[in-house]
């Protein structure tokens, strides 16, 4: 099972990208944990399922439309797939989530040898 914690779903944080640094802006910005405890998962624990899910949603849709213009594209487009594989977590019942993770990982894989084979 995914830890929500700790795992990339966004595997966006390779420190050869230009423009990584050592904090992982996408999974893990340091802003987001002033009291030692992510906000993220502060803020599940607060706000009722609906309202959690609203705000996965609004935050994917936020960085989907605005990812042209902000000059960093690959990052905003990162979290973007971050709030995605949370919302899909928290749509998942109990039995998909175990294996939900492997099945983001063998979709971006599909998507990947699609550019291989089309020599991108």
């Amino acid at each position: 099972m995914a830890n929500l914690e700790n795992d990339n779903p966004a595997m966006c944080d390779d420190p050869s990208y230009p423009g990584n640094v050592k904090e992982d802006v996408v999974n893990h910005p340091n802003h987001y944990a002033p009291n030692g405890r992510d906000s993220f998962m502060h803020m599940k624990d607060q706000m009722g399922k609906a309202a959690f899910d609203g705000f996965l949603q609004g935050n994917a849709i936020k960085y989907v439309q605005r990812y042209a213009f902000k000059g960093k594209p690959v990052e905003d487009l990162c979290k973007a797939a971050f709030y995605l594989f949370h919302l899909a977590y928290e749509a998942a019942g109990e039995a998909e989530r175990p294996g939900l993770f492997d099945r983001l990982v063998k979709t971006l894989d599909h998507a990947a040898e699609h550019y291989k084979r089309e020599g991108k």
